[in-house]
């Protein structure tokens, strides 16, 4: 306490410094709560940013693959056609059937079951 009273006297007028500092004090606390906060929040956002481009980047491939199926799919409907060869025919629509199925099972597989309106 001595160096305070050097610098800044006793009595009230150091009480009143001191009450500063203490204000001055909790609200720099207070300060630095906020900013841990907002610490955390930014950590987060960046997170869900992470997750987000993850998806995109998962969505690009899934229909990059579709437009392959769809163009395979096309080549072999115009090879068959030119062949003129009912059992080709056949076969391609078996192939296409089957493509189908297997097309309609993985997206229903990777749809989230939407909740019903009011629930």
């Amino acid at each position: 306490m001595g160096f305070l009273n050097r610098i800044f006297g006793s009595g009230k007028k150091q009480d009143l410094i001191m009450r500063s500092f203490t204000v001055i004090h909790l609200r720099l606390d207070g300060i630095f709560q906020m900013l841990a906060e907002i610490k955390v929040a930014q950590e987060r956002i960046i997170m869900d940013l992470k997750h987000i481009e993850e998806d995109v980047t998962a969505q690009g491939t899934v229909i990059e693959s579709a437009v392959t199926l769809l163009t395979g799919l096309k080549t072999a409907l115009d090879a068959a056609i030119a062949s003129n060869d009912p059992a080709q025919l056949t076969a391609l629509s078996a192939s296409i059937e089957a493509q189908t199925q297997a097309l309609a099972a993985a997206v229903q597989a990777n749809t989230p079951i939407a909740a019903a309106p009011g629930a």
